[in-house]
């Protein structure tokens, strides 16, 4: 089966959804969903955490998904956002090794922090008084926000000398919680 039309309707029964074509390939699952813009939330607010305890890996052929965790009565774990703005040193094939540090090394290292939930990477396309070349979005579901900055100073010493730590910034942000701010007013 090499076409989206050819798979199994609901996956052959596995999966009573409509929409929904898949077939089992030893053991993993392939399918193919078609869906139109919608807040799936609703759906997805029973599985612990709000979240789909299943590993998924795959390609988004048009259009765009966005994972978000749903909070729910008894998962009030603070969340932050850790922002990383930083630029490589200026040598020959600097930039290089620092990519490839930060994607092979650091990610790893920032996701061994407690409570971390992803990484992601951006490169600055347009800029405003920040003259530095990267953005890393890290975030982190923790208790306490001080044993999050004590894991990432341990993991600080192995950081590459091609990054130029002259005038990295960092922020650690805590997400808002609307009922704390309508509670503050």
């Amino acid at each position: 089966m090499s076409k989206p039309h050819e798979l199994p309707q609901d996956g052959g029964g596995r999966w009573p959804h409509t929409g929904f074509r898949s077939v089992q390939c030893e053991e993993l699952e392939v399918g193919f969903t078609k869906a139109p813009g919608a807040d799936c939330a609703p759906a997805h607010a029973s599985p612990p955490g709000g979240v789909c305890p299943c590993p998924h890996d795959g390609y988004v052929l048009k259009g765009t998904i966005r994972r978000c965790r749903i909070r729910t009565e008894g998962n009030n774990m603070p969340r932050y956002l850790l922002i990383a703005l930083n630029s490589p040193t200026q040598g020959d094939g600097d930039e290089v090794e620092f990519n490839d540090w930060y994607d092979n090394i650091h990610k790893a290292d920032l996701l061994s922090v407690d409570g971390a939930q992803s990484v992601r990477r951006f490169r600055v396309i347009q800029r405003n008084r920040i003259d530095k070349d990267y953005v890393s979005l890290t975030e982190i579901e923790a208790e306490n926000p001080d044993v999050v900055m004590q894991q990432l100073a341990e993991r600080a010493s192995e950081i590459t000398d091609k990054m130029d730590r002259t005038s990295s910034i960092f922020v650690l942000a805590e997400e808002l919680n609307v009922d704390d701010l309508n509670a503050s007013s």
